[in-house]
């Protein structure tokens, strides 16, 4: 039987065979989506509703990806806010990873697999994204960053400096504060095989930044051992890493 969301309508047509009519008036017929259905393992795809939103980008002020109601993403990868997803086989955008749609077992599979594949590279530390979250009407830039701590050990304190951009790929300044360069603490204890999102709010004034690059990467564990991460940037990158700025 079709998963029908409260949105969809049931018509049963007079050769006997029942559609399912969409919000937005299209229409398929009942048994095509439960072919539909069944080709898909139900815990690495979803099926698109009149609810689901897909981003261009990690971001919820991205632009949106269309994908026909009723039709099947899948469910690729996943950073501490968003999962990555495809369509036909090909890459296409992002859902937000705390969406009613997607269910707390399939969450914790995907971070679990993520978790094995990034240890299998040797990573101990992983940054997914760096992303503005909002820039109000006075211009003033918050921005956050997902990261894992893949290692053995339990972070105590970890320090992120961060520079901003413009769209055409300028540092910029605050225009209150004059500064460009940004440290953003984070107070422990972050334990092991554990994922984050840590946000700061109104680090900058300036209504021109577009993108966050990353700078460098000062952590400090419990046992008061410490590592610092700046020429080795890119190896705690993740690969669906989304930022102009990479």
């Amino acid at each position: 039987m079709a998963h029908k969301s409260p949105s969809q309508e049931t018509v049963k047509l007079s050769n006997g065979k029942r559609i399912l009519v969409m919000p937005n008036k299209t229409w398929e017929y009942e048994d095509t989506i439960n072919l539909k259905e069944t080709s898909h393992n139900e815990y690495d795809s979803i099926m698109v509703s009149y609810f689901t939103t897909i981003f261009k980008e990690p971001s919820t002020i991205s632009d949106e990806v269309y994908v026909p109601k009723g039709h099947y993403i899948k469910l690729i990868d996943i950073n501490s806010s968003f999962i990555e997803v495809s369509y036909n086989n090909k890459k296409i955008g992002f859902i937000n990873s705390y969406s009613t749609e997607v269910d707390n077992e399939i969450i914790k599979k995907l971070q679990n697999l993520t978790f094995i594949k990034h240890k299998e590279k040797g990573r101990k530390l992983v940054i997914n994204n760096i992303l503005i979250d909002k820039i109000n009407s006075a211009g003033l830039v918050s921005f956050y960053i997902d990261w894992f701590n893949l290692s053995d050990k339990t972070i105590k304190y970890i320090y992120f400096t961060v520079l901003p951009y413009n769209a055409v790929g300028d540092i910029v300044k605050c225009d209150v504060k004059k500064h460009s360069l940004f440290t953003g603490k984070v107070t422990g204890p972050i334990v092991s095989d554990k994922s984050e999102t840590s946000l700061w709010e109104g680090v900058w004034y300036n209504n021109t930044i577009r993108c966050i690059k990353l700078t460098k990467v000062k952590v400090i564990y419990t046992d008061n051992s410490s590592y610092t991460y700046v020429n080795e940037l890119p190896k705690i990158i993740s690969e669906t890493f989304k930022n102009n700025c990479k």
